[in-house]
């Protein structure tokens, strides 16, 4: 995990309507120097860092070491794949057991994000997924207990993916 270059740390950046001044100017009808305070940042100057999202870092920590729990915690019946699968962000990877295989819903922030299938094939899970914003992908993911862990590329860039199940 670094620090954002573009907020260097804080999460916040200086508001893009106002410069950082807090205020607009304007000429009114009568001639007259009109001083309104902005309303993108509520007369503070600054907004939320749109590279980060406002978080101050970027990148995902690397996990330091993944061990599966003792015991399945959120497992339906006996299926090892059914449940809420949730990344270090509070995304989660909704998958439930439809016929032979397994419908899965994504989630995040805004809510549901999009849909597709999975499929268990020994201790490799692959997820096919459609969503609005990113459009399709897959992910070849390792499940080892309530963990399922692979890479991600994402614009080029292979990117460490742990979910796991609460």
């Amino acid at each position: 995990m670094s620090t954002c270059g573009s907020c260097s740390g804080t999460g916040k950046v200086h508001c893009s309507s106002c410069g950082g001044k807090r205020y607009h100017y304007r000429l009114s009808a009568s001639g007259q120097m009109d001083m309104t305070p902005c309303f993108t940042c509520q007369a503070t100057g600054q907004m939320r860092c749109g590279f980060c999202g406002g978080r101050g870092t970027i990148g995902f920590n690397a996990p330091t070491s993944v061990s599966p729990p003792a015991r399945r915690r959120g497992a339906t019946g006996t299926d090892v794949l059914a449940g809420q699968w949730y990344d270090p962000q509070g995304n989660y990877f909704d998958i439930v057991k439809k016929g032979g295989g397994y419908k899965v819903t994504t989630h995040g922030a805004l809510g549901q994000s999009g849909s597709g299938t999975a499929e268990l094939s020994g201790s490799t899970v692959t997820l096919e997924i459609n969503e609005a914003l990113i459009g399709r992908y897959a992910l070849d993911l390792e499940l080892e207990g309530d963990t399922m862990q692979g890479t991600v590329t994402v614009m080029g860039i292979p990117m460490p993916l742990v979910l796991t199940r609460r």
